[in-house]
């Protein structure tokens, strides 16, 4: 983690980084919620008596994908008014290494894929990812089970079809290589999410590598490292333009 802050802190960027042990989002419990609520309070101390500051959302994997979709149900849904203030500074999303989507298979894929298939190791976790993704889907409203639902379109996570986040540029990166998130089903997810935004869909960008899960990074530093400083500097062009747009001309 700290080497994806350091990415960011090399650019110019102040970070506010979260990371939390798997029971927050394998057991279904309220916990993950009050952990994010202090990750929100560094962020507001972060921007104390400064004018309001863009945030770009950088997620990892299933746990980032369910993360950011928890901080948007707090703001959206909760109307908590830290996450309100939050939301409405957000101005990219960086998605490395997400499931197309979060049905009970995918996410029991995403935690025995890199496991070698038909060993009992594989087995054991995969069946007991499913069971657990199954009730969570169950008992989270922010989480699908692979069907449209109030908080999901086309069968994509809550947070690509959030409407927040509908009108803002988003990075995929993902690998051919990952045998954990079929690189197949993100595209798929790639070019539904195109089509559901508001925007204009070359703001859904690409970045795209032969290594494994989680793993460019560690694998393509250097391009990997170019492809998010030009999509963070693309978010913050936007967010200067809107600026100067309401402002107006000078007299």
């Amino acid at each position: 983690m700290s080497k994806y802050s350091q990415l960011h802190t090399n650019a110019g960027r102040d970070t506010v980084h979260f990371a939390t042990d798997a029971r927050y989002h394998v057991v279904p419990h309220d916990g993950y919620r009050e952990r994010l609520t202090e990750m929100l309070v560094a962020a507001e101390g972060i921007s104390a008596g400064q004018q309001p500051r863009p945030w770009v959302l950088h997620t990892l994997s299933m746990g980032g994908l369910k993360y950011a979709t928890t901080l948007l149900h707090l703001a959206h849904e909760r109307r908590d008014p830290r996450a309100v203030a939050w939301a409405q500074q957000l101005a990219g999303i960086v998605v490395d290494s997400a499931p197309g989507n979060l049905s009970p298979h995918s996410y029991a894929m995403a935690v025995a894929g890199h496991l070698p298939a038909d060993t009992w190791q594989y087995h054991s976790n995969y069946w007991r990812a499913f069971a657990a993704q199954t009730a969570y889907s169950l008992y989270d409203e922010t989480v699908n089970v692979g069907q449209p639902g109030p908080h999901t379109r086309f069968g994509l996570p809550y947070l690509w079809t959030h409407p927040v986040c509908q009108r803002l540029p988003m990075l995929f990166v993902y690998g051919k290589g990952d045998k954990v998130c079929k690189s197949s089903d993100t595209e798929r997810a790639i070019e539904r999410i195109r089509r559901a935004s508001r925007i204009d869909p070359a703001l859904i960008q690409t970045a795209t590598f032969d290594s494994p899960h989680v793993a460019h990074f560690r694998f393509h530093p250097e391009e990997y490292t170019r492809a998010v400083n030009d999509f963070c500097a693309l978010c913050l062009d936007r967010v200067n333009a809107k600026a100067k747009a309401r402002v107006g001309p000078p007299e």
